[in-house]
């Protein structure tokens, strides 16, 4: 998918209703509604499509920019490790707490290895974004981690678990972030910039007499 005003605009619509999605399901879980299994796996499969297509969609702007291949690497493999423990889930199911804790180590290590590559970041207008990005994603797990950990050792707060799923919320508003910046690049088309997803061939060196 290119970077351009209008796929911005659909990635950033479908990551508002991952948000909304998240929050819903928290509200329903905090409240000890449950879901139907039909519903469940519309809902996981709807949540998964759109976190997929604005993490894909990072990864075409990083490269847009023409930004260190480690970081688009970084994304990469949190994405591949997110969408095989989808699948896993989907077709063994959740196994409780402690079948969930490794699948969470993992993914906490993939993070931590996505903060460190958010750090280098060159573009002016997306470093600080994806920065936060890389803040927030880490906070989250590990505020997940330490709450299944918790209950785990004290076998009390159970329902301290459907807190967890509030927390979910934080990063896909960093992307939302991440994605209006992008945003604002792709249709300022009068101001001169370096090399960016508006105008890649906006150069220096393209504006130099021939």
């Amino acid at each position: 998918m290119k970077v351009k005003p209008k796929n911005t605009g659909y990635i950033i619509a479908a990551t508002l209703l991952y948000t909304i999605l998240v929050g819903i399901i928290g509200v329903l879980k905090l409240s000890h509604i449950m879901l139907s299994n039909l519903v469940n796996y519309l809902t996981n499969f709807i949540l998964e499509g759109c976190y997929v297509a604005a993490i894909f969609y990072l990864m075409a702007i990083l490269k847009q920019v023409d930004e260190k291949r480690t970081i688009i690497l970084s994304l990469r493999i949190y994405i591949i490790l997110d969408i095989i423990f989808f699948g896993w889930h989907l077709l063994v199911g959740r196994t409780g707490i402690n079948g969930n804790i490794l699948p969470m180590l993992i993914g906490f290590i993939a993070t931590l290895y996505i903060s460190a590559q958010a750090t280098n970041v060159k573009d002016p207008v997306l470093s600080f974004p994806f920065k936060l990005l890389g803040a927030i994603m880490p906070l989250s797990l590990f505020f997940k981690l330490l709450i299944s950990v918790f209950v785990i050792q004290h076998y009390v707060g159970r329902n301290l678990l459907y807190y967890v799923v509030l927390a979910e919320t934080l990063p896909p508003l960093a992307i939302i972030y991440i994605l209006y910046k992008a945003l604002i690049i792709t249709n300022n088309q009068q101001q001169v910039m370096p090399p960016t997803i508006a105008n890649p061939d906006n150069s220096i060196e393209n504006k130099l007499p021939k």
